[in-house]
């Protein structure tokens, strides 16, 4: 009995290396963000979805103070119910112009659509209040290194 008990002793020793588990890192997987464009670069048309008169083109305005490329501004041509901040409507193609766009409204819902071109409809919805200030959505662009857990 004494030699049974010494071998189970000597099985639960956590310095044993034999007994100790070795997890292998989770490594995670870099998700890449479309790169930011520059604001003269991006061809945006803004939308009213909402009953606030001239809502459109005051942000048009102020997009375009920021260098946008400002085309069309008028009510929702979908006639859609907008009720968040906005929506960001675009292309495959038009997937990082559409990020610089929804930079400088904070909290948008993207809306990739089958348009041709790199095109970007912003439909400012019944949550809107303002733009964010030009230096937080310059951060939001900014490239941000991501920390690689030690192992991988």
């Amino acid at each position: 009995v004494l030699v049974t008990l010494t071998v189970l002793a000597r099985q639960s020793t956590r310095d044993d290396p034999d007994v100790r588990a070795r997890p292998e890192p989770a490594c995670p997987t870099p998700s890449s963000l479309p790169p930011a464009l520059a604001p003269a670069k991006v061809r945006v048309n803004v939308y009213n979805a909402t009953d606030r008169r001239g809502l459109a083109a005051k942000v048009a305005a102020q997009l375009e103070r920021r260098g946008f490329d400002v085309r069309r501004v008028d009510n929702d041509p979908l006639r859609r119910t907008v009720t968040g901040a906005a929506e960001v409507r675009h292309s495959d193609e038009g997937a990082a112009a559409a990020r610089t766009v929804a930079a400088q409204v904070g909290p948008v819902v993207a809306v990739p659509d089958g348009r041709p071109g790199g095109s970007v409809d912003l439909v400012v919805g019944t949550g809107f209040t303002a733009l964010v200030a030009p230096a937080e959505a310059a951060a939001v662009l900014s490239p941000s290194p991501s920390p690689t857990p030690a192992g991988c």
